[in-house]
């Protein structure tokens, strides 16, 4: 019983844990921060500030996307991003929807470049 009613406390964050599509935006502006004096959650981290339709685009509310430079991923993700910013195209971004930094910056799951 006692362990059921542990599963049953824990099953709502399962439930709200979601890889989000944020569609094809704008990449504005990257940002890559490396140690800061504080706790400010964003430090060593890229940071995306996504647009869509020439305005600051909110993905699930926050208007920042994310992913830790020691991410094995960092490094494409990064180069995706820059080609996309380079050539004017779209970038794809999917985010994990209950991983946030800073309170305002969803973590990165993957990218993918528009045609």
């Amino acid at each position: 019983m006692k362990r059921l009613i542990l599963l049953l406390a824990f099953l709502p964050s399962f439930l709200s844990a979601e890889v989000v599509n944020c569609g094809y935006v704008e990449i504005n502006r990257l940002l890559v921060q490396g140690d800061r004096e504080g706790e400010h959650g964003h430090e060593n981290a890229l940071i995306v500030e996504p647009w869509k339709n020439n305005q600051h685009y909110h993905c699930e509310q926050r208007p920042y996307v994310y992913m830790k430079l020691d991410n094995p991923a960092y490094q494409s993700v990064l180069s995706v991003l820059l080609a996309a910013q380079a050539q004017g195209k779209k970038a794809e971004i999917w985010i994990n929807s209950s991983v946030v930094v800073g309170g305002n910056a969803s973590q990165i799951a993957w990218v993918s470049i528009a045609k």
